[in-house]
Order: structure tokens, then sequence, then C-alpha cells
């Protein structure tokens, strides 16, 4: 399960991932960007599924695609028949053989950022309209149907706990973020605490992890940046703790603990201490 999110501004579009590729054990095989750039759209592509699916997707909507509008106009197409022609080596990988598609980019058309996804089986798609809660982003989505993306996209959803803990606000205006990294890394740090089952029948396992990765578009292009790291080793299964990384996030200024009602500054400062050790 790959932490992807999608958060849309008047003038630019975010697409946060992490960065743990790993087997159907849950053992992490390397740390690599999960977001795969389309430079002369310009716009980026993210997946969740087989891991090979990641940059042949992005590679021939690349070549296929002029521009990030002509993509979302045929993206269900190109997809169905992407999973149709690949089926054979998708099928290897049993249940992890579906493909989710989520893409964000510059439209020309509405001269504005644009996101949606296209999901290859029917399955609950998170999306939002500006103003609504995390929790309620939840609406169902077709095999190979367009989702649009209003405002925002969340997957997995963490905990409420988790989103106050890491100081995510989940009733925020975008536009008025103070800092976008910021935000974007508190939402990773609570996905990382959520645990589920790889595979039907299996334990649940932690499988957020490796490093806060972090696209932007606008009109004028595409940046990418790495963010905070997580302390995961590769040849291992990932263990996360609430708080395993704030210090290094918060000495990056990437993430900074909420004021909790009736507590002192001395109270806050021990608290913030304590997490970035760790617990």
């Amino acid at each position: 399960m790959t932490a992807i999110n999608v958060l849309l501004q008047r003038d630019a579009a975010h697409l946060v991932t992490d960065a743990a590729w790993y087997d159907l054990d849950g053992v992490v095989r390397h740390f690599a960007p999960k977001a795969q750039v389309v430079g002369h759209w310009p716009g980026a592509i993210a997946t969740r599924g087989p891991g090979l699916a990641n940059a042949l997707i992005a590679t021939e909507a690349g070549l296929l695609f002029p521009d990030f509008d002509a993509f979302a106009e045929g993206a269900p197409a190109f997809l169905a028949e992407w999973c149709a022609r690949e089926a054979g080596r998708l099928s290897e990988f049993e249940e992890q053989a579906h493909v989710e598609m989520i893409a964000v980019g510059w439209s020309k058309a509405r001269n504005a950022p644009r996101a949606f996804e296209v999901q290859s089986k029917d399955c609950a798609g998170l999306a939002a309209a500006r103003g609504v809660v995390l929790a309620e982003w939840e609406r169902a989505g077709g095999a190979f149907e367009l989702l649009e993306v209003e405002a925002g996209y969340v997957r997995p959803m963490p905990a409420l706990d988790a989103l106050a803990f890491y100081g995510v606000d989940p009733e925020a205006d975008f536009d008025a973020l103070p800092s976008v990294a910021r935000y974007a890394t508190g939402l990773i740090c609570a996905q990382r605490e959520m645990r589920e089952p790889l595979l039907t029948g299996e334990d649940p396992i932690c499988f957020v992890g490796g490093y806060v990765m972090h696209t932007t578009v606008t009109k004028d292009g595409v940046s990418t940046s790495k963010g905070a790291s997580f302390p995961d080793v590769a040849g291992q299964r990932i263990h996360a703790t609430r708080g395993d990384m704030v210090g290094a996030a918060a000495g990056a200024n990437l993430l900074k603990l909420p004021a909790r009602p009736g507590m002192t500054r001395q109270q806050r400062r021990a608290a913030e201490a304590q997490a970035k050790k760790g617990r």
C-alpha cells in the first residue's frame, strides 16, 4: 500500500508519496521516488499496485499524449488497454494486479492545476470538495472511470487522532497553508502509523516508509524534493512507532507538534522532546 496524497491550490498541484518499495512479504527492497514526472505536460503520475506499473505507465503516457488535458481525456481508455496488454506480467503478482493511477498536472484549457484518479476495478476512491473533512472524502469509483479530484486526495486515510498528533487540520484550506511541506509531512507521518495486510489473510504490517517525496506542478513546470527520512532499512520490514521520525522532521522545520489544551509551554516542550526520542 503506497501513501499517495494530492493537495490542490489555486496555482499549484502537490503530489506527496512515501518511497518504500517492498516485496509480497512486506520486506523493503529499496527506496525510490514513486511519482514519475512528465515534464512536457507538465505533470506527474503515481500508481498503486505492481511496482513495474509506475514507470511503464508514465513513460507510455508521456509518449502518447501531448499535454495533460489530452491525457485526462484519454486516461480511462489508456489504462484499460495497458492493463489488458500487460495482464500476463501483472498476473504474477496475484492480488497485487489491481492498478490505481493518480495524476496531477497543469491544465492549459482551465489555466489551473488539475488532478484525477483512474482504477482498474470497482473500489472506493478518495476525493473531496474544499472544506470537507478528510474522513468524509470517500466515494465510489467504477473500473476505468475518471474521478476528478476537486481539492485533495488522501489515501490511505489515517485515523483522526493520528492527524491531530502530527498537527494536520482535516478541514484546512490548502491555499491558506503556511507550509505545504509541513502539512504533507504530517500526513505521511500519520499514514505511516497504519497497519494493513498486504495480502488477504496475512498479518497487518506497516507499509509507509523511506522518506517523504514532494512533487509540485505549476504552470511553469515540475519540481521534486526529498523531505524528511524515516529510520527504515532495506532488507527488513517497516516497524513504525509514533514519533519515530519527529526529531528529524522538526529539525528540518517540516513538522511541529501542535499545542495541546491545558499544557504549559514547559509541558509542551517536554512532550515534543519525548516524541523526538520515539516511543
